[in-house]
C-alpha cells in the first residue's frame, strides 16, 4: 500500500515536471522566435527581400453610414488591411512547439503608406496590429475606420438616381519604386470586392459587384503611382419619396382637372382650382424644396415635371375665369355668333355628354326672338304716326293769325304717354325675355368649353407623367 503511494506520487511529480518545462520551453521558444522576426524585418523601410515589392491591400466594407446630398459628401465604414511577403521571416512551426503566427503592436515594422485621397474627416479608426506568419507573411491591419470623403453626385434622375462614388487608396511610397500594389490571385480572378460583412444602408443599396482594380496615375512628375480604385456605386430607394412626394403630387395635378367638372352654378370652381394651385406651391416649397438636392448643374427633371405641373395648374384658373365669363354673358343680351349656334347644335357634342339642342324648340325660340323685335317697333312707329292724324283731323289747332301750331290737346298728349310707356314695357318684357332665352344657350357653350378643357387638360396631364417615368427608366437602363 505505501509503494502504489509512493507511486503515485512519483508520477504527478514527474508530470508537473514535464509540463513546467514545456512551458519554459515554450516561452523560450516564442522569445527565440521573435528574436529572429525582428532581426530579419526593418521598421522603416521595406525589406529587400520582399517578395516581388508588391503589398496586396485588403479592403471590407461593412456599412454607407450616410450620404450628405447637399455638400456631396459620402461616409463609410471599413476595415482596411495590408500584407506583404519576406522570404526571410518564414520558419517551420514544428520547430517553435507548433507556433505558427506571432502578434505584434503596430509600428513594430514597416507599414506601407496607404491613405484615401478624397478624405474630408477621419471621423475614428481603432489602432492596428501587425501579425508575422510563418510562410513570411506581414499582415497589418487596423480593426475599424469610419471617414468621409467627397463624392460628385448627379440629381437629375432624383428619386430614381444612382451615384457613383469611387474610392481612391493611393500608395504615395510607390512613386519611389520602393514597392508596387497587387491583387491577390482571388481578387484578380473575381475582380470584385467581397461585400461578406456588409450592412445595407436603409436609404442608398451599395450595387453588387463592387469593381475592384489597381490603376496608375501620373503625380505631374512623369512618374506613376499606384492607386487602388473601389467603385463603389450606390442605389436610391425610391419608396420614401415615392409614396410622400412624387404620388401625392400626381393626385392633386389630376384631381385639378375636375374643376371643368364642377357646375359653375355651384359657385367654387375658382375656389376648387385655386386651392389645388395652392397646395401643389406649398408642396414644390416644402416637401420638393427640403428634399430635393440643392443643384444648379443636374436640375432634377422631377424638378421641371413639378415647375411644368404648376403652370399647368395655373393656366386652369384662368380657363376657370373664362368660362364663367362666357356663362354670364347671355344676361348681357349679347346673341349667339352664326358658327357658334352651328356648333352648339352639333349632334356630336354628346361624345363630351352634353345633350343635342332639338330643332323644333329652336324655330319657336328664334320665332319668338322675331316677334319680341316686332313689339319692339310697334310703340316707334304708332308715336311718329299719331301727331300726323291728330293734325289732319284737327284744323282747329292752326290760328288765324297764321302762328305755328298750339299747344297739343290735352287727351292727345295723354294717348301719345300711354303709348310710349307701353312701348317701354314691351321693349323690356322682350328685352328680358330675349335675355332669358339667351342665357341657356351661353350656359350650353360655357359647358362645351369646361368638357373640352377637361378632355384636352387630363390628357395632357396623363402625358407628362407618362414621360417623366418613361424618360427616367429609358435614362436608366444600360
Amino acid at each position: 500500500m505505501g509503494v502504489s503511494k509512493s507511486l503515485t506520487i512519483y508520477c504527478l511529480f514527474i508530470l508537473l515536471f514535464k509540463l513546467c518545462n514545456s512551458k519554459f520551453s515554450t516561452a523560450n521558444q516564442e522569445a527565440k522566435l521573435v528574436t529572429f522576426i525582428q532581426s530579419k524585418l526593418t521598421v522603416h523601410s521595406p525589406h529587400e527581400n520582399m517578395m516581388n515589392s508588391s503589398v496586396f491591400p485588403v479592403l471590407d466594407l461593412y456599412q454607407v453610414v450616410n450620404v450628405n446630398e447637399n455638400q456631396e459628401e459620402l461616409t463609410v465604414k471599413y476595415v482596411l488591411s495590408f500584407y506583404y511577403y519576406v522570404q526571410d521571416v518564414s520558419w517551420d512551426p514544428d520547430e517553435y512547439n507548433g507556433v505558427s503566427k506571432m502578434a505584434f503592436n503596430a509600428g513594430s515594422f514597416w507599414t506601407p503608406e496607404i491613405v484615401n485621397e478624397g478624405i474630408i474627416d477621419d471621423i475614428y479608426t481603432t489602432s492596428s496590429y501587425q501579425i508575422v506568419f510563418s510562410d513570411g507573411r506581414v499582415v497589418t491591419s487596423h480593426h475599424l475606420s469610419i471617414f468621409t470623403y467627397h463624392c460628385a453626385m448627379e440629381y437629375a434622375l432624383f428619386p430614381f438616381d444612382e451615384q457613383k462614388c469611387p474610392m481612391y487608396l493611393s500608395a504615395w511610397g510607390s512613386r519611389d519604386g520602393e514597392y508596387t500594389l497587387a491583387l491577390s490571385l482571388r481578387e484578380l480572378v473575381y475582380g470584385q470586392l467581397s461585400l461578406a460583412h456588409l450592412t445595407q444602408n436603409p436609404q442608398w443599396k451599395v450595387r453588387s459587384p463592387v469593381q475592384y482594380s489597381i490603376q496608375q496615375y501620373p503625380d505631374g512628375d512623369q512618374e506613376f503611382y499606384d492607386v487602388l480604385v473601389v467603385d463603389l456605386k450606390l442605389k436610391r430607394d425610391p419608396l420614401f419619396f415615392l409614396s410622400v412626394l412624387i404620388f401625392p403630387s400626381f393626385g392633386v395635378y389630376i384631381l385639378s382637372s375636375f374643376v371643368f367638372i364642377l357646375p359653375v352654378q355651384s359657385g367654387e370652381k375658382i375656389t376648387f382650382a385655386s386651392a389645388n394651385l395652392l397646395a401643389q406651391v406649398l408642396t414644390l416649397g416644402g416637401e420638393v424644396a427640403t428634399n430635393l438636392p440643392r443643384s444648379s448643374q443636374h436640375f432634377p427633371v422631377f424638378g421641371n415635371y413639378m415647375a411644368f405641373m404648376i403652370i399647368h395648374m395655373a393656366s386652369s384658373l384662368v380657363l376657370t375665369i373664362l368660362i364663367y365669363n362666357i356663362y354670364f354673358v347671355g344676361n348681357n343680351g349679347r346673341e349667339i355668333p352664326p358658327w357658334l349656334d352651328r356648333i352648339l347644335r352639333d349632334e356630336r357634342l354628346k361624345y363630351l355628354l352634353i345633350p343635342p339642342i332639338k330643332t323644333k324648340h329652336h324655330n319657336q325660340s328664334a320665332s319668338r326672338l322675331n316677334e319680341y323685335s316686332r313689339m319692339e317697333n310697334e310703340p316707334e312707329q304708332s308715336s311718329q304716326a299719331e301727331p300726323i292724324t291728330a293734325r289732319q283731323q284737327s284744323p282747329t289747332n292752326v290760328s288765324l293769325g297764321g302762328d305755328s301750331e298750339t299747344e297739343g290737346n290735352p287727351c292727345e298728349t295723354l294717348q301719345q304717354t300711354r303709348l310710349r310707356d307701353l312701348g317701354m314695357m314691351s321693349s323690356s318684357q322682350g328685352s328680358d325675355q330675349k335675355k332669358e332665352k339667351l342665357a341657356p344657350l351661353w350656359a350650353r357653350c360655357s359647358v362645351m368649353v369646361d368638357r373640352t378643357c377637361f378632355v384636352f387638360y387630363l390628357v395632357i396631364a396623363i402625358v407628362v407623367t407618362l414621360s417623366y417615368f418613361i424618360s427616367v427608366v429609358l435614362v436608366r437602363s444600360p
